[in-house]
C-alpha cells in the first residue's frame, strides 16, 4: 500500500505490484501501480493480496468532464481493480519512511487533540490520510486548500530555518549548499514526492547552484528550466492539480508582480499579489473545481503569514 484515503463509501487506496498473476498462470514479478476501492481498512504498511478484474481507466466522456485517465497517469498509474477482494493481509517491515512518519503520528497524537492533530499531519508530513472532513470542505469553500498541500511555503521555510543556522558555522559555501539540498531532497521524499514540493526543490537548487557557474540568480530562468525539466520527465504532470496550482501562483508572482505593481506602496502591493494570484488560478480553479471563492482574497492575505508561523514552530 502506497497510499491511501478515506472516502464516503470506504477507502480509496494505489498499490505498487510486487508479483501479478492473471487467472491461474504463474505469478510474474511487476513494479505496477493499481488503484481501488475497499471497504476493508489497510493499514499502511501491510503488504496485500488483492484480486480484482483489471481495467484501463476510462477517458472524459464529455467535453469538461474530469480526465480520469491522465490525472493517474500524471501519477504513473495505469490501470484499476474493479470488484477488488482483499484475499489476504499481512503487516510488512516498515521502511525508514514509513518508521519516520509512524514517530511523527506518534509525537503528533500525544500533543494535539485528534483533528488538530490531522490539520497538523497534512501541513507539516503531507499526510492528509486523517484530515477531517469539514475542515477540508471549509479549506475548499474559502479558497484557501491550497496550504494544504505540501509546497514552496515549506521548502522555502526549511531552507531560511536551515540556511540562518549554517550561515553561523565558518563553512564553504558548497558544503552549505549541500547540506541544504540533501535536507530538501530528504524532506521531499518524507512527504511522499508531490509534484508542488519536487518543483520548489528544483528551483530552489537550480537558483543557487548558478553560484557554481558563474551566472546570476535568475529567478525567471530557473522557473522555466524547471518547468520544462518536469515536463519532460513526466508531461502528464499537466493534469496534476498541485502542479498547476504552483507553477502558476509562482508564475504569477515572477512575471506580473514585478509589471503591475512596482513602485507601489507597500500595502498595494500586499493586497494587490494576493489578488494577481488568485485571478491567475481562476481558470484552474473553475476547471477543477467548478467554482471560484469570492472570499479567498481576503483569507489568502491571513492565511498564508498565519500558516507559515505554525510551520516554522511545527
Amino acid at each position: 500500500i502506497i497510499w491511501q484515503k478515506e472516502r464516503s463509501k470506504g477507502y480509496e487506496y494505489y498499490i505498487q505490484a510486487e508479483k501479478i498473476a492473471f487467472e491461474q498462470a504463474e505469478p510474474i514479478l511487476s513494479h505496477l501501480k493499481f488503484q481501488f476501492y475497499s471497504s476493508e481498512k489497510i493499514q499502511g504498511n501491510s503488504q496485500v493480496t488483492v484480486g480484482g478484474k483489471l481495467s484501463a481507466f476510462a477517458p472524459p466522456k464529455n467535453p469538461g468532464e474530469w480526465d480520469q485517465k491522465s490525472y493517474f497517469k500524471g501519477k504513473n498509474i495505469y490501470y484499476q481493480l474493479k470488484k477488488a477482494e482483499i484475499e489476504k493481509m499481512e503487516a510488512a517491515e516498515p521502511n525508514l519512511w514509513q518508521r519516520l512518519q509512524d514517530w511523527v503520528r506518534r509525537q503528533s497524537g500525544r500533543y494535539l487533540p485528534e483533528k488538530e492533530k490531522g490539520l497538523f499531519l497534512s501541513l507539516f508530513a503531507g499526510d492528509r490520510s486523517g484530515l477531517d472532513q469539514e475542515i477540508t470542505e471549509n479549506f475548499k469553500k474559502t479558497g484557501v486548500s491550497h496550504v494544504l498541500a505540501v509546497s514552496g511555503l515549506h521548502v522555502g521555510l526549511l531552507a531560511l530555518l536551515l540556511n540562518l543556522v549554517l550561515k553561523k558555522l565558518p563553512l564553504p559555501y558548497a558544503v552549505q549548499f549541500g547540506i541544504i539540498m540533501t535536507a530538501l531532497l530528504f524532506f521531499t521524499a518524507f512527504t511522499g514526492g508531490q509534484a508542488s514540493t519536487v518543483r520548489a526543490v528544483l528551483m530552489f537548487g537550480i537558483l543557487q547552484g548558478s553560484y557554481f557557474f558563474n551566472r546570476a540568480k535568475e529567478p525567471k530562468t530557473a522557473y522555466l528550466l524547471t518547468l520544462l525539466l518536469l515536463l519532460l520527465y513526466n508531461p502528464f504532470y499537466l493534469y496534476d492539480i498541485g502542479f498547476l496550482l504552483s507553477f502558476i501562483s509562482v508564475g504569477a508572482i515572477l512575471f506580473l508582480y514585478p509589471f503591475l505593481l512596482a513602485g507601489k506602496p507597500k500595502y498595494v502591493q500586499i493586497i494587490g499579489l494576493t489578488v494577481i494570484i488568485q485571478v491567475a488560478l481562476l481558470p484552474i480553479s473553475s476547471v477543477f473545481f467548478h467554482y471560484f471563492s469570492l472570499s479567498a482574497v481576503l483569507a489568502n492575505l491571513w492565511i498564508v503569514p498565519a500558516i507559515s508561523y505554525f510551520l516554522g514552530i511545527g
